[in-house]
């Protein structure tokens, strides 16, 4: 495919990505909205990576 020209940073940022992002929190807002009637738990789990650096990762289940 030599004739491909695959999107540039600019594109990628802010079309794409854009896009996609705004499509996920529409996703998300539906599944908050369900929180008062159903509830919601946090739970946390963390490591840390090869470079001694923690990361902490926040779930609502």
């Amino acid at each position: 495919m030599e004739s491909y020209v695959p999107l540039g940073y600019n594109s990628l940022w802010n079309t794409l990505l854009q896009k996609e992002k705004a499509h996920i929190e529409r996703q998300l807002q539906l599944i908050k909205n369900t929180w008062n009637l159903k509830g919601v738990t946090l739970v946390a789990d963390g490591w840390i990576d090869p470079q001694r650096k923690p990361l902490i990762n926040f779930m609502a289940v």
